[in-house]
């Protein structure tokens, strides 16, 4: 069996920065940390609290939406490699990414996890829906199965954490700096959706159309309240298209 030990001759280093490093503890450089962790995953290390564990595997369902997108694909990477990049061999975590935003869908991939897989528990990135809050409660108050909401939130609802910004607070405090930028000079055009914030030159976005130092900024709030407040940084702003728990604003300057 490889102990810490082992591993801090191998690296060069003392046993305590190996254990700060598998443990994800203060005090080590990363490129030092990582190099630590990848020497014990090559000489096959298990920690003592998970030798004392071997028979108590654990299954962690992951369902995802928006699967295209270049950010939940990262997501979906590093959950898959979670066993191994962590050394927990005991844990398996199976992903499920939704190509679409359909309510249903996202409801049978958490009946397929709970049923054939029988995981231990969720971590669930929820559609806004009064049906995905129901099933999130029932998991946790019938069925006894943890659920962290991540990256999308439902307040309401009986989940143990919630991994992720506060868009309402981000949507608030964005505008009023793309205000300020822009009476820079330095921003020219700018997108906001939910807690992303995006500015790109003039003339590399805007149609052919527009005027050459033309302006334009598109806001996208978490409701239509938000939106509206958002327009109040930009006087010539109007709300378009607002639907359901989305709107919309643009204004140019």
């Amino acid at each position: 069996m490889v102990t810490m030990q082992q591993i801090a001759d191998r690296c060069g280093v003392s046993r305590g920065t190996v254990d700060r490093a598998l443990h994800h503890k203060e005090g080590v450089r990363e490129e030092v940390a990582e190099r630590i962790r990848a020497t014990a995953r090559e000489m096959g290390y298990i920690s003592n609290r998970l030798v004392m564990q071997q028979t108590q595997q654990r299954k962690i369902g992951v369902v995802l939406h928006s699967g295209h997108s270049p950010f939940v694909q990262m997501l979906c990477e590093l959950f898959e490699s979670f066993s191994e990049r962590e050394l927990l061999p005991n844990i398996t975590v199976i992903v499920r990414a939704m190509q679409d935003m359909d309510v249903q869908h996202q409801l049978t991939l958490i009946d397929e996890l709970v049923t054939t897989e029988h995981i231990d528990g969720l971590a669930l990135m929820p559609l806004a829906n009064t049906l995905v809050r129901d099933k999130i409660n029932t998991l946790s108050e019938q069925q006894g199965i943890p659920v962290v909401t991540l990256n999308t939130d439902i307040t309401d609802a009986n989940r143990i954490a919630y991994v992720g910004a506060d868009n309402i607070a981000t949507g608030r405090a964005a505008p009023p700096r793309c205000s300020a930028w822009s009476c820079r000079g330095t921003a020219a055009c700018c997108q906001f959706w939910g807690s992303a914030a995006v500015t790109m030159p003039t003339r590399s976005v805007l149609p052919a159309s527009a005027p050459k130092w033309r302006r334009v900024f598109r806001i996208s709030g978490f409701c239509t309240r938000n939106a509206r407040s958002s327009t109040k940084a930009f006087p010539s702003a109007s709300l378009c298209a607002p639907f359901s728990r989305t709107a919309s604003c643009a204004a140019s300057i």
